[in-house]
């Protein structure tokens, strides 16, 4: 009999941080964070952090939200359904 594969079980996190940046030059798009990081700090920008609320997230949703971002499930031993890689 084959084993039907479930949802992992583990609990996953998820957190939205914002950075807004204020400078009088363009910034170039693709800035590295360590550069933006340098610009708010020792540059001539100004910048706020704003941290969203930590969402959980089951196996499933993980799996979809590493995808979106154009990782791999498998970053967290995932299969692409969200549950637990072998």
């Amino acid at each position: 009999m084959k084993k039907t594969k479930t949802v992992s079980d583990r609990k996953f996190h998820k957190r939205v941080i914002t950075v807004t940046v204020l400078s009088e030059d363009e910034l170039s798009d693709g800035a590295e964070l360590d550069a933006v990081h340098e610009f708010i700090t020792n540059g001539a920008c100004s910048g706020e952090v704003s941290w969203g609320p930590d969402q959980t997230l089951d196996g499933g949703q993980m799996a979809k939200a590493l995808k979106k971002q154009g990782s791999d499930p498998q970053f967290f031993h995932l299969n692409d359904d969200g549950s637990d890689a072998d």
